[in-house]
Parts: structure tokens; C-alpha cells; sequence
């Protein structure tokens, strides 16, 4: 056999070996995707069920799980799920060979934001019905742009009322950044758009000292002046 019959049959050959391999694989690929065969039979969520039903999370997966255990679409799953609004996070894992296991995290609601959202523990809005919000939540609000500053300051503000056995049940800013609050005690604090927080600090200061546990009696306290402040008592 000559050099170039050889060539042609090693050609030939290999073109032969390249269309059997490709057919194998699409052969391969359609039996793994083929629901019939590789079937996703169990679906196990793991969730608290606090604001999110079973049966709103089986209506969420349902458009995504039809296909075999192989090409089921995991980020799509998550997608589904995290848009519904009491979802804070998802993770989805397969188990061979025809079980998903998905783990819903739901959000916690820490405080309102204005009237129509709500604020989970790492300072983000979230907006579920209305009719969903838990009660008794402090009141945080503003515009867009101050949340991280109001979510902050509201933050250091309970932590250094608690040392007095107070809370902020509500806080936030107007337009132009002047900031007010509401403790439990209903005692109304105002604070202006100027150095917000060294007010605030002195107030903790002399609090015990000028209200003690006359506090009932303190109708509200202005910390907008630069060295004092001044207390409104209520009428007898």
C-alpha cells in the first residue's frame, strides 16, 4: 500500500472514529436529559414556614423542575424562590439520583421602614404585603439615600439606651437631615442635622441625672442647642 492509500485510510478512519464519538455523546447527552429516564421524584425543602407557605413554594419551583435530574436548572430555582418577598436566601443541591434538597432561608424583620417596607437585621428593605408586617416594630424613616445613615445611627442609639433600660420604638430623618426620635417611655428627642450622634451621647450622659425616673412626666427633650439642652415637660 502507498504512502498516500495509507494517509487516505488513517484519514478516513479518523474521520469515521470523530462521527461515531460525536453521535455517542449527542446520544449520551439526550439519554441524561431525558426526564423520563433520569426523573427528579423527590423534592425536599427545608424551611421555618413563618411567612412562606408550602404550597407558594411549590408553585414557585413547579416551572423548574420538569426537566431530568441532569439538566434541572439550580440557579433558576433560586431565582424563583428569591423573589418572593419574605425570602432571604436559598441553596440547592442535587442527591443522586432523583432527589433536590432546598434550604429557605426566610427574612427577619427587625424594623418598618416609612409605611410600606420593612428592614431585616443587615439593614435591607424588603417590601412584602403589608398585611404580612409583624407588629410592634420600631418605626425607622426617611429618604433612600439616608437609610444607611438612619439603619446606623439607629443601631448605636438602642445599644446605648439599653444601658438606661430604654429603646428607640422610632426614628428617622426629614428632608433636610434633621434627625427625631421616640422612646418607649414616650419621650421625644430631637436632635437636629448637626452632629447627631455627640448629642445624642450626652443625652445618655445627664439623662439619669436631670430626668432619673421622671421620665413619664418628660413630654420632649431638644438637643439641638450647642452646648445644652432643653426639656419640655407635659401639662399635670
Amino acid at each position: 500500500m502507498t504512502d498516500r492509500k495509507l494517509i487516505s485510510v488513517h484519514s478516513f478512519l479518523l474521520v469515521l472514529l470523530l462521527i461515531i464519538l460525536v453521535k455517542g455523546l449527542l446520544w449520551g447527552w439526550s439519554v441524561l436529559k431525558d426526564p423520563r429516564i433520569f426523573p427528579i421524584s423527590k423534592i425536599e425543602v427545608e424551611a421555618t414556614y413563618q411567612h412562606v407557605d408550602p404550597q407558594t413554594i411549590q408553585n414557585a419551583i413547579a416551572p423548574c423542575v420538569n426537566s431530568s435530574f441532569f439538566t434541572v436548572s439550580i440557579s433558576s430555582i433560586k431565582q424563583q424562590l428569591l423573589q418572593l418577598p419574605w425570602v432571604y436566601m436559598v441553596s440547592v443541591n442535587r442527591v443522586w439520583r432523583d432527589k433536590i434538597i432546598i434550604k429557605v432561608t426566610e427574612q427577619t424583620a427587625v424594623a418598618q421602614w416609612n409605611n410600606n417596607a420593612l428592614l431585616n437585621s443587615d439593614g435591607e428593605v424588603f417590601a412584602p404585603p403589608k398585611s404580612t408586617f409583624p407588629s410592634n416594630l420600631p418605626i425607622l424613616f426617611g429618604t433612600e439615600d439616608q437609610l444607611k445613615k438612619v439603619w446606623q445611627n439607629y443601631q448605636q442609639m438602642n445599644l446605648a439606651l439599653a444601658k438606661l433600660g430604654l429603646r428607640v420604638i422610632q426614628v428617622g430623618m426629614d428632608k433636610i437631615g434633621s434627625m427625631r426620635l421616640v422612646l418607649n417611655n414616650e419621650v421625644n428627642l430631637i436632635l437636629g442635622d448637626a452632629d447627631i450622634m455627640n448629642k445624642f451621647y450626652m443625652f445618655i450622659k445627664v439623662y439619669p441625672k436631670i430626668v432619673g425616673n421622671n421620665g413619664d412626666r418628660v413630654k420632649n427633650i431638644d438637643l439641638r442647642y450647642e452646648n445644652g439642652l432643653a426639656i419640655k415637660w407635659k401639662n399635670k
